[in-house]
């Protein structure tokens, strides 16, 4: 004989009437205020320590700096000597590796002048150096629903709607004027 399977008892606590709705609201705002009051003092000591550290960095931050500007300096004057004339793009040293870096290619625009240079490409024919691009303008789609515009309906392959609701519990809360926020 096939066993059942055994029903399980809801264990979460559950009002049974309104004045123990009204309690729960209560205790959740009380729950949910003592988490904030927690996570204001995590904030404050990671800024506390965030504060601490940079100061500590600061120094050997400058000093590093300084550092990394004399080998730069010493390294540029002998380049020649230290990449074997231009061979290698770095060296060696007992303590480490010195380079020079290639930055890969960028294409830069003047500014206000990307329909000039895309008009000028169309009329020489170099349609390969533009790209075109086409998105659905979602924005639009929804704010046409929100009209009840009848077109929505035809658009195949879009569906128009609310993925649910949630439930939302929010307890009362009262702020003391003057109180720092």
């Amino acid at each position: 004989m096939a066993s059942r399977p055994k029903k399980t008892a809801i264990s979460t606590p559950t009002p049974q009437n309104a004045t123990e709705l009204q309690s729960f609201v209560h205790a959740l705002g009380v729950e949910r205020r003592a988490v904030a009051g927690i996570e204001t003092l995590l904030s404050a000591d990671l800024a506390r320590l965030k504060r601490d550290a940079e100061a500590q960095a600061a120094p050997r931050l400058a000093r590093a700096a300084e550092l990394e500007k004399g080998i730069e300096i010493y390294c540029t004057a002998r380049r020649a000597e230290l990449t074997d004339s231009g061979k290698r793009q770095s060296f060696e040293t007992g303590a480490g590796k010195v380079e020079w870096r290639k930055r890969p290619p960028s294409v830069q625009m003047q500014r206000g002048m990307v329909e000039n240079v895309v008009s000028w490409l169309r009329e020489k024919g170099w349609n390969d150096f533009l790209r075109v691009s086409a998105s659905l303008n979602k924005e639009v789609v929804l704010d046409s629903f929100a009209q009840r515009d009848p077109r929505i309906a035809e658009i195949p392959g879009i569906t128009v709607g609310s993925t649910g609701e949630d439930f939302v519990v929010t307890p009362l809360e009262a702020e003391i004027e003057g109180a720092a926020s």
